[in-house]
């Protein structure tokens, strides 16, 4: 809980305050923007990381960990399907030849 909030609200920090500058008319440089993509998908995998962890740490005998089928399901399509999103965006503004024109 503690952990995906601070990492959540470390991550949309970064993405707000560059939004507010460049709403402000703030020159920006470019990188800032490829930055917080790379903190987004970091995040996600971070997260996908953590719920496959507990999954299998659930299922080791010497263990005692919690583990609710119902919220890491939820969390597998939530930040799957997010972190295939901004791999996507990723691909697309940054890798794409035609990444200019989009």
């Amino acid at each position: 809980g503690v952990w995906f909030a601070s990492m959540n609200f470390t991550v949309h920090s970064v993405m707000y305050s560059y939004y507010a500058f460049k709403a402000a008319g703030v020159k920006v440089p470019s990188r800032i923007a490829l930055l917080i993509t790379i903190m987004q998908i970091a995040q996600m995998f971070i997260a996908l990381f953590v719920f496959f962890g507990n999954y299998f740490l659930h299922y080791q005998e010497d263990v005692d960990c919690e583990f609710n089928r119902d919220i890491f399901n939820a969390g597998l399509i939530v930040y799957g399907s997010y972190a295939i999103l901004f791999l996507h965006y990723f691909y697309r503004r940054y890798c794409s030849k035609k990444s200019k024109t989009d």
